[in-house]
């Protein structure tokens, strides 16, 4: 990791099963704290299940690697400004983001033939006024988590659309010395170590 990157959130990567054709087409990044808003039980979803290495024992990752669980964090680059969305959480990391929404984690239905993006859907959303007929066309969905797939429950409930939130944060204009932040050279094993702790 640089040494200008603060990690922000730490969790397991997650992603519709690959059993399934349709729902979200990309991985997402799952706090272990999941939080929910409205407590009622969704049932036309997508799914969420935990991510794993499928990497067998090829010689490029070890061979214990193989069937575990997949680890994430969502990072911010201090010397830059960012915009972050938080699946499972309805509030930010801390103070120094400022919330612009919270929402529901969204994509297509999980038995559709080709899959989408994960979206995470204003929690109170705007329409198009006069186009309220069943057209059938691009459908959002809410999504629920797969206890059985990776996913710790609790936090997390089966039964219940999985939450969003997206932050943002300005750019600070300091100097990396201001910072008290060492660059750290991608040929020094041991400085990073030091430098990200």
């Amino acid at each position: 990791m640089h040494a200008y990157t603060q990690i922000n959130i730490w969790g397991f990567a997650g992603g519709a099963p690959w059993q399934n054709s349709g729902g979200g087409g990309n991985y997402q990044c799952m706090v272990y704290d999941a939080e929910y808003n409205c407590h009622n039980s969704v049932s036309t979803t997508g799914f969420v299940a935990g991510g794993e290495y499928d990497t067998f024992s090829v010689g490029v990752f070890s061979s214990s690697a193989h069937k575990q669980n997949t680890p994430c964090s969502i990072c911010h680059a201090t010397t830059r400004s960012s915009t972050i969305m938080v699946p499972g959480k309805r509030s930010c990391p801390d103070n120094e983001w400022t919330f612009e929404y919270e929402g529901y984690l969204m994509s297509d239905h999980f038995s559709r033939d080709s899959r989408t993006t994960f979206e995470c859907v204003d929690a109170e959303p705007e329409y198009v006024d006069g186009e309220s007929a069943d057209s059938q066309g691009a459908l959002f969905l809410f999504n629920r988590a797969l206890c059985n797939k990776g996913v710790p429950c609790p936090p997390y409930d089966s039964n219940k659309a999985i939450t969003c939130v997206v932050c943002t944060k300005a750019l600070r204009l300091k100097t990396p010395a201001a910072l008290g932040a060492k660059k750290v050279s991608r040929t020094s094993p041991s400085d990073a170590t030091v430098a990200n702790r």
